[in-house]
């Protein structure tokens, strides 16, 4: 049972620790960070303080909490540098969001079709097939 609660408390401290990371970030590099980006700095940043862990703590017989400023200071370095890198090669808003990839049709399009379908000159098969090879020629 005291391992449900061990997982229960990390899942908590990782959550808080992403809302301070988020804060920080927001306030260091002025730019709104994602989710996705926070997500995997945070990740990252944890990866390497059990790196670090995996290293220097784990092996001493007696454990100090002397390295806990040192581990906290690693999962920030890590995390920040993350979203440094990953703000000067991707900035913000550079790619659209995925709801924007394709471009929508033009209401006197969809009122084309809705008439064309109407009138019994498209069947709706036929007229998703257009639609199918229409999105495959504009994007590759």
């Amino acid at each position: 049972m005291s391992v449900f609660w061990d997982v229960l408390v990390m899942a908590a401290l990782t959550i808080v620790f992403m809302l301070v990371l988020s804060g920080f970030a927001n306030r260091i590099l002025e730019v709104r960070i994602g989710v996705v980006r926070l997500v995997l700095a945070g990740l990252l940043g944890l990866g390497a303080r059990v790196g670090f862990e995996s290293q220097f703590v784990w092996g001493e017989q007696a454990y100090t909490p002397a390295l806990l400023p040192v581990q906290i200071g690693i999962v920030f370095l890590v995390a920040i540098a993350f979203l440094v890198l990953a703000e000067l090669l991707v900035p913000v808003g550079s790619i659209p969001r995925p709801d924007r990839w394709l471009p929508a049709p033009t209401l006197f399009q969809i009122f084309g079709y809705l008439l064309a379908v109407r009138s019994g000159l498209l069947t709706l098969r036929v007229l998703f097939d257009v639609f199918r090879i229409r999105r495959r020629d504009e994007h590759g």
